[in-house]
């Protein structure tokens, strides 16, 4: 399952995407052994 998070300022980007990851594992919605980043920077 991908998630996409978007953001112009980057600092903004990292905290959504530590939230969102803390997120996912405090639900256990995925194995902590498996998760995959992409990321663009525009």
């Amino acid at each position: 399952k991908w998630f996409t998070i978007e953001s112009d300022d980057f600092d903004v980007f990292q905290d959504k995407l530590i939230k969102h990851i803390q997120e996912r594992i405090n639900n256990n919605d995925f194995n902590k052994n498996n998760i995959q980043v992409s990321y663009k920077i525009n």
